[in-house]
């Protein structure tokens, strides 16, 4: 017989409500007291369609899109005010063939870009770096 799950009401609640936030999905667990694997796990039996994990997973997304609009519209807001950071990093992230920064390593003819993440702390050094060049 399997375990219970540890998703409840309130569990559910917290992850949610920090991901409204900005905050990222491991953040979001550990702020509801849940190993990332355990979200990771819960997601992907939501998206299998499995309840009650279907339903919460269809309130991540909800929650990851109503964050990512409220740093869109920032972002944007700064585009049209000619902020050089913000155009290029939109125009990096969202243009990324023409305009994504382009790492190459050793098994990399250099020909095919490389992914890179980039911490919240990395990208603002970056803007700040680029503030001072443009």
């Amino acid at each position: 017989m399997a375990r219970p799950t540890k998703l409840d009401d309130l569990t559910a609640k917290k992850i949610v409500s920090a991901l409204e936030a900005g905050v990222s999905r491991r953040g979001a667990a550990n702020a509801a007291n849940v190993d990332y694997a355990t979200l990771k796990r819960w997601l992907a039996s939501g998206r299998a369609g499995d309840e009650p994990y279907c339903a919460f997973c269809a309130r991540v997304e909800q929650a990851e899109a109503k964050a990512e609009r409220v740093v869109v519209d920032a972002l944007m807001v700064a585009v049209g005010k000619g902020n050089v950071a913000a155009i290029t990093l939109w125009l990096q992230q969202r243009r990324a063939a023409d305009w994504g920064v382009k790492v190459t390593d050793a098994a990399n003819d250099g020909s095919d870009p490389v992914g890179v993440d980039l911490t919240a702390d990395q990208v603002q050094s970056l803007a700040d770096a680029m503030r001072k060049v443009g």
